[in-house]
């Protein structure tokens, strides 16, 4: 999930993973910057050791 800077909220990929893996993350985040996205401001993990 992503929260725009007027706080609105968006989906910004949902992908299968092999739970805390440093690879599944890096393949998630290469999806996004392949997509478009710049680097985000903030990231905050609940337990996100690969991230």
């Amino acid at each position: 999930m992503g929260v725009r800077t007027d706080g609105s909220k968006e989906l910004i990929t949902l992908a299968e993973g092999l739970r805390e893996l440093t690879e599944s993350w890096a393949d998630l985040l290469r999806d996004c910057r392949q997509r478009g996205m710049r680097d985000p401001e903030l990231v905050v993990g609940d337990g996100a050791i690969g991230l």
